[in-house]
């Protein structure tokens, strides 16, 4: 095989080569994307619940103490 034509085999099977890599980069780009997207949900998924702890405790806390009463509304059936 003479050297020009091994050159041209190099170059056809880095264009061969090419378009799956730009393939597999995109999908690893859209993986990593919808990754950072889930892990935002989950971020406000997680403030949301602390937040509700945190109400929780409030609400508990005036049961215990006894100053809920005037806050506490009779559930109408």
């Amino acid at each position: 095989m003479s050297n020009d034509a091994h050159k041209q085999l190099v170059i056809l099977s880095k264009r061969e080569r090419k378009p799956q890599n730009k393939t597999l980069e995109l999908l690893i780009f859209q993986h990593y994307e919808y990754y950072a997207e889930v892990k935002g949900e989950l971020k406000k998924i997680r403030k949301t619940i602390k937040d509700k702890k945190e109400e929780l405790k409030k609400v508990e806390e005036k049961l215990r103490s006894g100053k809920a009463h005037a806050d506490i509304k009779p559930i109408s059936s």
